[in-house]
């Protein structure tokens, strides 16, 4: 017994008597029994396999997020698409990001701003394109379109392929679009576009520079999210020349793994 200890139950005999003091001491050892002696190296192994199990969880936890990427890439494809905006000649950045600032400084704010962007880029490509679309062979326009792959000598509108030998797009297998097909598309978008309902997501992938204007060979990826409504009228004129207009690349969502989830997936395989 250390010497506190016994100054300690000295000077409780001065208060309770022998009886009182023997329950005080058979209550103490109840409230705090003495520390057990375990064996040293059962304790080792517990912690090894507590270390073995949350490894298990780590890596089932990853194999579950690499599961739900997967899984959520196949049900984009049926609403998302990745629009490339370009720089240099019939950019519209420089339009959006006007528009955008408008909005951000506006006090009441009437629609959302996703929905303004989509909208002033299918009405703008509408407008555009209503000048091909009404233009004669003769005609200047209609000449230079040619030049750009913009439409056949038939006044069809074709798709665009890129060639990796010449590292240029050419003209596309598949059957173009005849100028009435392409009108209505186009109308559609621009009236579906106008509702909030039908666009969920829209907005940049990589940060636009706001005090200069894009260069020619610059692009700017934008991630946009459709209603059900609008997603075929969009896939139907993925690839197609006519957005060669407002300098845009309209393709679907792939099941392309994110760098994040790739890595995660590298790491998965040199562990196990």
């Amino acid at each position: 017994m250390e010497a506190s200890d016994v100054e300690m139950l000295a000077m409780w005999k001065q208060v309770l008597s022998e009886d009182e003091l023997l329950q005080v001491c058979k209550r103490h050892k109840t409230d705090h029994p003495p520390p057990s002696r375990r064996n040293p190296r059962r304790n080792n192994n517990q912690r090894d396999q507590e270390a073995d199990q949350d490894t298990n969880l780590v890596r089932m936890l990853s194999r579950l997020v690499i599961r739900h990427e997967d899984t959520l890439n196949v049900l984009l494809q049926q609403q998302q698409f990745i629009l490339h905006l370009k720089g240099g000649t019939g950019s519209l950045i420089p339009q959006m990001m006007k528009s955008s600032m408008e909005w951000h400084q506006a006090q009441e704010k009437t629609q959302a701003l996703r929905q303004r962007l989509a909208h002033l880029l299918f009405t703008t490509l509408l407008q555009r394109a209503q000048l091909l679309l009404q233009a004669k062979p003769e005609d200047e326009i209609f000449q230079n379109g040619m030049k750009n792959l913009l439409l056949t000598e038939q006044h069809t509108f074709p798709y665009l392929t890129w060639c990796q030998k010449s590292r240029r797009l050419i003209l596309s297998k598949d059957k173009a679009l005849e100028k009435e097909e392409l009108y209505n598309l186009l109308q559609q978008l621009s009236d579906l576009s106008a509702n909030n309902d039908h666009i969920l997501r829209f907005h940049t992938m990589k940060k636009v520079p706001a005090e200069q204007t894009p260069a020619e060979n610059s692009s700017f990826p934008w991630m946009l999210t459709t209603s059900h409504t609008m997603f075929p009228v969009l896939q139907r004129l993925c690839y197609h020349s006519i957005w060669l207009l407002v300098a845009v690349d309209v393709k679907k969502q792939s099941l392309v793994r994110s760098p994040l989830a790739k890595q995660i997936d590298q790491q998965l395989q040199r562990r196990s």
